[in-house]
């Protein structure tokens, strides 16, 4: 039987920096437009303009598409840019992925990694978070080998939580601690783990009275 579990971790640090559909909608508006080839401001801003209008756009729904493309979290509602920050679905399991990949066996074994979205289903962890606490500013180096400046927003020092719903007859709950707080402690949940962020502990799994499930 699946059960749900209410998961509790405590989180030093978060970075989501989220891939949108709408950046793939700009790159492809500017790569269609030929925007691109032209040598000056004013031309790429002509040459993009005529485009949009043979495609049934205005500078303003193209304007739009940048807005979305650029926000820094998900969201309860993406479409509320005022609503609660959440820790979404598929980088809670890529962290938990990665994971069985890289710990011990006597964490979990490897050859779980394959099925564990099906083994453990998520929902999106509430980090109670509106808004950026701070800003975490570097320098990266891009495919052309040269650095830019890239700032990523970053919500520090609060609980997290959400549901799991797995089959204890699968996975044991003390085996889903464990690879949580292995998760924390060593893999990192989101964007720029390898500078250690998305790092945090486990606080508390429990089980939700009545949500057993065939």
């Amino acid at each position: 039987m699946i059960e749900a579990h209410e998961v509790v971790v405590h989180m030093e640090s978060y970075i989501a920096n989220p891939y949108w559909p709408e950046v793939d909608a700009l790159i492809e508006l500017q790569k269609k437009s030929g925007m691109n080839f032209q040598r000056t401001d004013e031309k790429r801003a002509a040459t993009l303009l005529a485009y949009l209008q043979q495609c049934g756009m205005t500078m303003d729904d193209y304007r739009a598409l940048e807005a979305k493309s650029q926000r820094p979290w998900y969201r309860l509602d993406d479409e509320d840019q005022t609503s609660e920050i959440v820790m979404p679905r598929h980088q809670l399991s890529g962290a938990l992925v990665q994971t069985c990949n890289v710990s011990p066996s006597s964490v979990i074994k490897t050859s779980w990694a394959e099925n564990l979205r099906t083994i453990l289903r998520l929902e999106p962890w509430r980090t109670g978070k509106v808004q950026a606490d701070k800003v975490f500013a570097r320098y990266v180096k891009g495919e052309s080998n040269q650095r830019r400046y890239q700032e990523s927003p970053e919500i520090d020092d609060f609980d997290a939580h959400g549901e799991i719903r797995f089959d204890p007859d699968v996975i044991k709950p003390p085996k889903v601690e464990a690879l949580l707080k292995y998760a924390l402690c060593n893999v990192g949940i989101g964007a720029c783990r390898k500078m250690a962020y998305g790092r945090g502990e486990f606080v508390s799994l429990t089980p939700v009275q009545g949500s057993a499930s065939a």
